[in-house]
């Protein structure tokens, strides 16, 4: 019985230091130097220290300091629960609850100007720290030197150092360069095995620096479970950094009852990272659908400043598709479509270095060139007249010029882990031929984007497309697509904060083959709107979205609330806005466990007020949100517009 009371009741007292212990606020409007007294407890934004000496804590004007009224009570929790061992485990598993009360802000700043002061001095010494992957989120300002790496928990195998380090872009020896570190910082975040990551620099002598890097993990498994019915389930099990080395796999298993067989292995992939430090990256893939199967085998090295100059990818893909065909207009029938592709890349990067900025980010100047052969062993018969599915070989150039930089903030996607936005443009001009079946065709593309940050703060990002083929002096399929985002400042409302996103898109397509149409529904504009009745061949949307970040930390687990209004129209060449608007405005939760795999899970509530004959007028939806992709300025293949 006392094995149950035990953790019951530390659970209980655990709830109590969320609601009732208070706090008080030290608030540094500029930069300040706070005396902390040795065994005292401080929470530094959203995490707990407990300062082993009489310390000094300089702050910035983003940081919130609090200190504890009662700062012995965590240690006597820490007392009481490692006297036995279930109680030892459930205080380690919770020890996220330090610093839940109080959430940190940042607005954005550049990636590199906590390293410009140290730029050109040599690095003396490279460490590597690894924070408990259940202990306090991981913050800036902290100094790690002296931090606790041991993690009690044994489902868990800590990222070993080599696959850290062989992600490092610099070495002992070398000499500071910020934009260096801020690339490396944000390559260590993106990485899907890390929550968090940060790269410090310590002056050790007038030329000379120390760089700690202090590193975060997930909790790398994941399982999601899915009840269809009594007699159907699906069972995703995840694994994003196996045995520590940073693979990945990934597996989704089925079983249906009414089918045979009824157990399924429907997917699986396995992905390695950064193949012996060369920044490779190499994924195997399977996937078993009701309409086909799909066979990947996907290498890609991404240009990465200063480091990786030569970039490419290899893409063989194997597809088989259970289609139905329009024989004539009247006559449908069934076949099994297969093809098979190739795709190989490769470009190289070049610094324009006399147009650098001041903190050392040039202009990248990138020729890439590519080819695309697609080849089909079973299809049915098509008019000449089309383009579809049809063997054919794209030769594809570009030439690009881009910068990109980055700003730091939190609370943009997630709840307070560092994100970095990038900012810069990119002007890329393509060129190509189709060697086909049907005919041989050119291609010319364009496209350019401009991203920054206005003098109140907020984030903007501008971008437009266009392309086209050309056959027999005409133009064909073309393509203009223009997209804007903004993000104003953080609203700070006492203990929430408010982030704004909008969001406006328009694409149109001209001279396009039969049946090469765009959707406007949950996919593509209106969230939530289940639907494939809305199509046409231009289409115009805007998205707005208020997320209101809550102080709620339930062991680990952060809350926001949202409200989204999405409109948008569809039609074909008349004027975009002649045509019926159609929206969806919705209220809901989010729900994010930063120290688990789990992405974030939304819970919403949309009304559709003219929702077409396909989809409902209201709906309740409970689902795992994609990751969020930054709109950037990265150079990568050469490319078609997409007409999607």
């Amino acid at each position: 019985m006392k094995i149950f009371i035990k953790p019951i009741l530390l659970f209980v007292i655990l709830l109590h230091s969320i609601f009732i212990f208070g706090q008080d606020t030290i608030k540094s409007l500029q930069k300040d130097t706070l005396k902390i007294k040795a065994g005292s407890f401080v929470i530094i934004n959203d995490s707990v220290l407990k300062v082993k000496n009489d310390t000094l804590i300089i702050t910035n004007d983003t940081t919130e300091v609090f200190t504890n009224k009662d700062s012995r009570f965590y240690l006597k929790l820490q007392q009481f629960a490692y006297k036995h061992r279930i109680t030892k485990e459930l205080y380690n598993a919770t020890f996220v609850f330090y610093g839940d009360t109080e959430i940190k802000a940042e607005q954005a700043f550049k990636s590199t100007d906590q390293y410009l002061t140290f730029s050109g001095k040599i690095i003396r010494k490279v460490e590597i720290r690894k924070l408990r992957i259940f202990g306090p989120p991981l913050i800036e300002s902290v100094n790690y030197d002296s931090c606790l790496t041991k993690d009690e928990n044994k489902l868990h195998i800590n990222t070993s150092d080599k696959v850290i380090y062989n992600n490092l872009l610099f070495r002992e020896g070398d000499t500071v360069n910020p934009a260096i570190l801020a690339e490396n910082g944000k390559l260590l975040r993106e990485l899907p095995y890390i929550q968090n990551a940060t790269i410090q620099v310590y002056d050790v002598s007038k030329d000379s620096v120390d760089i700690l890097v202090v590193t975060k993990d997930v909790f790398e498994w994941a399982v999601y479970p899915v009840i269809i019915s009594a007699n159907k389930w699906r069972l995703r099990v995840k694994n994003v950094n196996f045995l520590g080395l940073g693979h990945e796999f990934d597996n989704t298993f089925s079983f249906d009852g009414n089918e045979s067989p009824v157990f399924k292995w429907t997917y699986s992939s396995y992905t390695i990272k950064n193949i012996r430090r060369s920044f490779i990256d190499c994924k195997l893939s399977y996937e078993k659908l009701d309409e086909g199967i799909d066979y990947r085998v996907d290498i890609t090295r991404s240009f990465i400043p200063y480091k990786v100059n030569w970039g490419g990818g290899i893409l063989f893909l194997k597809r088989e598709r259970d289609i139905t065909y329009a024989v004539n207009d009247s006559v449908t029938a069934p076949w099994n479509l297969s093809f098979n592709q190739k795709d190989i890349w490769i470009g190289r990067q070049f610094p324009l270095n006399w147009l650098k900025t001041k903190d050392n980010y040039p202009v990248w100047f990138v020729p890439a060139i590519r080819l695309i052969n697609t080849h089909y062993t079973d299809r049915p018969e098509i008019p000449d007249s089309s383009f579809s599915m049809k063997n054919k070989t794209d030769i594809l150039g570009s030439i690009s010029f881009s910068r990109q930089e980055y700003y730091r903030v939190n609370y943009f996607y997630e709840f307070g882990k560092t994100e970095d936005i990038p900012y810069g443009f990119l002007l890329k001009l393509t060129g190509g031929y189709s060697i086909g079946e049907l005919s041989d065709r050119t291609y010319a593309g364009i496209e350019i984007a401009y991203g920054g940050k206005l003098k109140k703060g907020g984030l903007y990002y501008l971008s437009a497309e266009y392309g086209t083929y050309f056959l027999n002096d005409e133009f064909q399929q073309e393509i203009i697509h223009t997209k804007l985002t903004y993000t104003p400042p953080l609203i700070y409302l006492k203990k929430y904060l408010m982030r704004n996103m909008l969001t406006i898109d328009y694409i149109i397509g001209e001279n396009m083959q039969p049946g090469q149409e765009i959707y406007l529904n949950n996919d593509h504009g209106i969230k939530g709107l289940k639907t494939n009745e809305l199509i046409g061949q231009q289409r115009f949307y805007l998205n707005l979205e208020s997320n209101l970040f809550t102080p709620i930390n339930f062991i680990g687990f952060r809350m926001s609330f949202f409200a989204a209004a999405n409109v948008g129209f569809i039609g074909d060449y008349r004027g975009i806005f002649s045509y019926p608007m159609y929206g969806g405005y919705g209220l809901g939760i989010r729900i994010k466990n930063e120290y688990l795999v789990f992405g974030t899970f939304q819970l919403s509530f949309t009304y559709f007020p003219n929702a077409p004959g396909d989809a409902k007028n209201f709906i309740i939806d409970f689902f795992e949100m994609p990751d969020h992709k930054f709109f950037n300025f990265d150079i990568g293949a050469p490319s078609y517009v997409g007409f999607n």
